[in-house]
């Protein structure tokens, strides 16, 4: 995470949705372009080797997943995640919001890179916002460093 700003690969829900899981990944991908990262949209989180590959393609730096309330469709998170490991880029975290329980964010797993992380699907868009920033300022401090 070397640039100025983060460049995030976010992915709406797929199938049939409800409009307010549209509006979660609008309301999302506004809050980070308005907290000046990059977002690129990645259309529906359906395949995460297709994920995966897109976060290498675009040199993301995190990749979030809004599926919409109630996804238990198995960690769609945790998956992308070991996709991209298995694609040489094992420092992107991952996040997702109305998936399947994670580790919680501000566990200390959660928020190290190549990490996947979960929000409850009512969660508030700031407090998604916020743990980017947090995990930004983690990345960006040296090793040993725990001056916060």
């Amino acid at each position: 995470m070397s640039r100025s700003r983060l460049r995030i690969v976010l992915a709406g829900p797929a199938g049939d949705v409800v409009d307010e899981s549209l509006h979660l990944v609008e309301a999302l991908a506004r809050a980070l372009r308005d907290a000046g990262h990059e977002v690129v949209y990645a259309g529906a989180a359906e395949d995460a080797e297709r994920l995966a590959a897109t976060a290498v393609q675009e040199d993301a730096d995190l990749v979030g997943l809004c599926l919409g309330a109630g996804d238990r469709s198995g960690s769609l998170a945790g998956r992308v995640a070991g996709r991209l490991a298995d694609a040489g880029a094992p420092e992107v975290s991952v996040f997702e919001v109305g998936g399947a329980p994670l580790d919680a964010p501000g566990s200390g797993a959660a928020d190290r890179p190549g990490s996947a992380t979960s929000f409850a699907a009512d969660v508030p868009v700031g407090d998604v916002v916020g743990w980017v920033a947090e995990v930004e300022r983690s990345a960006a401090q040296p090793a040993g460093d725990t001056t916060p």
